[in-house]
């Protein structure tokens, strides 16, 4: 990509005076590796006397700051779901050897015996095992790639459709990992490595290709997307083919495949609790979108015009987004949880009139 020459940074850009103003539309996006910079002008007369040489640079500097921004607030989003959807029994957390090892808590016998409702899959993070905030992070999406791809994306079409021209979802094999979480099972054996999965972008301007990996904490990694040359050249160590990519490759394919993992005439039930933490997902995840949808239509405010606004002014509008979406998730939880206790009832409602008809049936056969 060809690039303009700009002076200085502390420069104005078209006649070089000294000036701290940068160029509002540009301003806080991310610097790359082609030179692309965000420039400033000392008067709107010079910024205006400038704009066809920097309009180009301008879009593309824009058009990454939104992408940024969006997938930073997606990522969190992304953790406060895991926070409140959190299904793993965890017995202990420790480091050792430079990994971070999450141990297992085995489920008792009368766990796996009864009948498990989605409420009931939902486990408290353990917060006073985490040392740090990283270390949070990595439990939440600790082996959670897949469901990062496939609950999350609604959302990131929602959010991203108007600046992306092609979504993907990739599987890769990573290497030069910062950190490892490794799970240990309830016989002290840890896990061996896993394939990962995210999604690729290009953007509809540019043409830049981004990847934007929502569950990286795991290893390490705490910034979402990556320019896509960067993540191959230093992380990949090879792309990778599912058994069943040629039937789900597509973006939205993660999402489809575990929904078609609660169809019993495509997947007879085989027992576990997997399927019940699908259906999970499959009913709270929807409220991800709609809840954004409510809070910007509440505020009366456009997703672009929120992502473009001055640093300080984002951040306090993304918090109360998140603020937003956290309690529309806990108040699906808190209607999931009453339902089940309704059908619950209603069940033994019936099962106690049953046994009541039988007692009697058999008190009137004595009798006779």
């Amino acid at each position: 990509m060809a690039c303009t020459s700009s002076p200085p940074a502390t420069t104005c850009a078209k006649c070089s005076r000294p000036t701290d103003r940068a160029c509002f539309g540009c301003k806080d996006a991310p610097a790359l590796h082609d030179g692309v910079r965000s420039v400033f002008y000392c008067s709107s007369a010079c910024q205006k006397a400038h704009w066809k040489v920097h309009k180009g640079d301008c879009k593309v500097m824009k058009e990454r700051k939104i992408l940024y921004r969006v997938g930073d607030t997606l990522q969190k989003m992304f953790y406060l779901y895991r926070e409140r959807v959190f299904d793993k029994k965890i017995a202990k957390i420790e480091k050792k050897d430079g990994k971070l090892l999450i141990h297992d808590r085995d489920f008792n016998t009368e766990e796996l015996s009864k009948v498990i409702t989605e409420i009931e899959m939902i486990k408290p993070v353990p917060h006073e095992m985490c040392e740090n905030e990283e270390d949070k992070k990595a439990v939440l999406v600790h082996l959670a790639c897949s469901d990062a791809v496939a609950w999350m994306h609604h959302s990131v079409k929602f959010m991203l459709s108007d600046y992306v021209s092609e979504f993907g979802e990739v599987c890769v094999s990573l290497k030069n990992n910062k950190r490892e979480a490794i799970g240990v099972n309830i016989n002290g054996v840890e896990d061996g490595s896993f394939d990962h999965d995210l999604m690729m972008l290009k953007l509809k301007g540019s043409g830049e290709i981004y990847a934007l990996d929502l569950s990286s904490a795991q290893f390490g990694y705490y910034h979402p997307v990556t320019p896509w040359f960067e993540l191959v050249a230093t992380r990949v160590k090879n792309l990778v083919r599912r058994p069943d990519d040629k039937e789900y490759n597509y973006f939205g394919g993660w999402h489809d495949r575990l929904l078609d993992r609660l169809d019993p005439s495509l997947h007879p039930p085989t027992g576990g609790l997997g399927p019940v933490t699908y259906s999970l997902n499959l009913h709270v995840s929807p409220v991800l979108k709609e809840g954004m949808e409510g809070w910007l239509r509440k505020k009366a405010l456009g997703l672009e015009e929120m992502m473009v606004l001055p640093q300080r002014d984002f951040e306090a509008k993304q918090k109360d987004l998140l603020a937003h979406i956290d309690e529309c998730v806990e108040a699906k939880i808190v209607w999931l949880a009453n339902f089940a206790k309704e059908a619950r009832a209603r069940n033994e409602c019936v099962q106690n009139c049953d046994g009541r008809v039988r007692q009697r049936l058999q008190t009137i056969k004595a009798i006779a």
